[in-house]
């Protein structure tokens, strides 16, 4: 999770370091914002959906005696 949550902050940092530059369209911006994005989403065990397929405990066969 610190991992998504990092990589959004990072995203958030070069967006608005770059969005005021004359030299990048915003929307190139935009594009790679919505891509990068979609990889913070990939590492967010929430949105990737990695918790749900965790909230079973895993089944472990009983040894027979």
């Amino acid at each position: 999770m610190r991992q998504s949550q990092d990589l959004r902050a990072l995203i958030a940092r070069v967006k608005r370091e770059l969005e005021h530059r004359g030299d990048i369209g915003k929307q190139r911006l935009s594009d790679w914002e919505e891509w990068a994005l979609a990889e913070a989403d990939k590492l967010d065990p929430v949105l990737s959906g990695q918790t749900m397929s965790r909230l079973e405990p895993p089944h472990i066969p009983r040894a027979e005696q």
